[in-house]
């Protein structure tokens, strides 16, 4: 792609808005000037010879999918070595690649280690969901690109996790490829981390609650002792004054 005419004359350009104000596209970057957008997305800027200006953004990238990403990987698969796409499965927005290695013991830090954050993600993805993401420039951050064809298993692998499977239970399931088992490990082991900490909380609130309950009652019983005493010693006075 030659990017003679963006020096020539302005023009119109989609790009993956994540922040900031600089643009890149390949090896060429522009200075946004002016308003940015209010949120992140696929946004269209102006790009003229002193910088890019914010022109609108969409909420669909079903349009750009040849008109935006088909140069951009184009000109990526000109530069030997370069890895400007990836396929596999999200956990939360973190992409396990379909070809990541499994490893024995399962270690989650080791895996949020080796992945990338997934950015302008389509929403309501399926757990398991197979997709491609694609970079808009070397090294740039991961942008989601589109579903992609599934590998097989993915339904298979889905109806475990929500029967409540263990990290093991996807071992004998024809296909599973090594990103998916590792994708569902993570799914199981954040499920277990967070009903272990929805059992932590449960019991820190009944302790709160059985203190509170026995200040109550200690409370309760201090009162009762001081009416019984002051009770008494109006009795008593009571009983003094009548026999004088």
């Amino acid at each position: 792609m030659s990017w003679q005419r963006f020096l020539d004359r302005p023009t119109l350009e989609w790009f993956p808005w994540i922040g900031g104000r600089s643009l890149r596209r390949g090896h060429v970057g522009w200075q946004i000037e002016g308003a940015l957008p209010e949120e992140h997305g696929w946004c269209q800027f102006r790009l003229e010879r002193s910088g890019a200006k914010f022109v609108t953004r969409i909420e669909s990238t079903d349009m750009l999918v040849e008109d935006v990403w088909a140069p951009i990987l184009a000109s990526h698969a000109q530069k030997v070595g370069l890895k400007s796409r990836d396929k596999g499965y999200l956990v939360g927005d973190r992409l396990v690649s379909s070809s990541h290695t499994a490893y024995n013991p399962f270690r989650f830090e080791r895996l949020t280690e080796e992945t990338e954050r997934v950015h302008l993600i389509e929403p309501g993805l399926d757990r398991f969901e197979h997709v491609e993401v694609a970079r808009a420039f070397p090294n740039g951050p991961w942008i989601y690109h589109q579903r992609a064809m599934p590998i097989g298993p993915e339904a298979d692998v889905l109806r475990v996790f929500l029967d409540g499977g263990g990290a093991d239970d996807v071992a004998c399931i024809k296909g599973v490829v090594p990103g998916l088992s590792m994708a569902f490990r993570m799914e199981v082991y954040q499920r277990e981390q967070a009903e272990k900490r929805r059992i932590e909380l449960a019991r820190q609130r009944a302790e709160e609650e059985a203190k509170r309950a026995a200040m109550a009652r200690g409370s309760s019983g201090i009162c009762a002792r001081v009416d019984s005493t002051h009770s008494g010693a109006i009795t008593s006075g009571g009983r003094s004054g009548s026999g004088k």
